[in-house]
C-alpha cells in the first residue's frame, strides 16, 4: 500500500503496490494498519495436527453421542415420532 496526496502521483506506482489517497482527510495509520491485519487473517484457524488439543493439556467435552454409541428410545426426545411413522 502506498500514500499519496495527490491522484496524478499514483501514475509512477509500482503495480505490487495498491494505492491509497488520501487527500480530504486525516488518515489514521493505527487504525488503517489493524484493518489490513484483520482482513488478511483466515476466517477459520485449521491446522494439520490432529492431536493439538492433548499435546496442549486441554480436556475435551463431550456434547452428543458418538458415531459407535446410539441413543436409547426412552431419552430420544424423538422417540415418539417414530412410534407414530409406524
Amino acid at each position: 500500500m502506498a500514500l499519496f496526496a495527490e491522484e496524478a502521483a499514483v501514475a509512477n506506482l509500482n503495480p505490487k503496490y495498491d494505492p491509497w489517497i488520501c487527500d480530504d482527510f486525516k488518515l489514521v495509520l493505527a487504525g488503517l494498519i489493524e484493518e489490513q491485519l484483520m482482513l488478511c487473517m483466515p476466517i477459520v484457524n485449521f491446522h494439520e495436527d490432529k492431536a493439538c488439543l492433548d499435546k496442549l493439556g486441554y480436556k475435551k467435552i463431550k456434547i452428543g453421542p458418538t458415531d459407535e454409541e446410539s441413543i436409547d428410545s426412552d431419552e430420544n426426545p424423538f422417540a415418539v415420532l417414530k412410534a407414530l411413522k409406524k
